[in-house]
């Protein structure tokens, strides 16, 4: 959905050094206006109201808010939901294409962010890190850091598997892959 909008409107005047340029409260402001215009506008055009299989139109059942956790704020977003289409076989009765693509809410760049600063700082410290340089919400406090960063780990925890490496007299085996120690592991956005 395009549209035409005003995102953030200065009225900067004043022959002080203090009023030139941007404040950290606009630049937060004006980043957190124009993350939710784009995520809003990227939303709508995943919201497709058409069949996947034959491509006639869906009926609408209804929606309901969901919030997108970014680095620039918290875009809130209507999600509609559809009834499927009978040529479309499928183990509900519904579908949320927004759902679909929000498997989850907080986005990569969030997760990297307070992922690398809690491994830091502390969870208490890396909020308010947050808070000061990014317009995330007042609701980003350090238990919901620390949530986040248990699940990275788990996540990076499962990609490299659970087995601990084997502690043998001759060394590990020529054609087994030595394990990666777990120092080397870094938490890396996904691209």
């Amino acid at each position: 959905m395009i549209r035409d909008e005003v995102i953030l409107q200065l009225d900067k005047s004043g022959d002080r050094r203090e009023s030139i340029g941007l404040c950290l409260e606009d630049s937060e402001d004006l980043l957190g206006r124009l993350q939710h215009a784009v995520v809003e506008a990227q939303a709508y055009v995943n919201q497709h109201r058409g069949c996947s299989v034959c491509g006639c139109r869906l009926r609408g059942k209804g929606q309901y808010p969901i919030v997108f956790r970014t680095a620039f704020g918290h875009a809130p977003l209507a999600s509609p939901r559809f009834y499927r289409c009978r040529c479309h076989p499928a183990d509900s009765q519904t579908v949320s294409p927004l759902a679909e693509l929000f498997t989850e809410h907080t986005a990569p760049e969030l997760l990297y962010l307070e992922s690398r600063w809690a491994s830091l700082i502390s969870f208490g410290m890396t909020a308010a890190l947050l808070r000061d340089v990014l317009p995330v919400a007042d609701t980003t406090n350090p238990e919901i850091i620390r949530q986040h960063l248990h699940k990275v780990a788990a996540r990076q925890d499962t990609d490299l598997g659970t087995g601990e490496p084997s502690l043998r007299d001759d060394g590990p085996a020529a054609d087994q892959p030595s394990p990666i120690p777990r120092e080397a592991v870094k938490v890396v956005p996904p691209c």
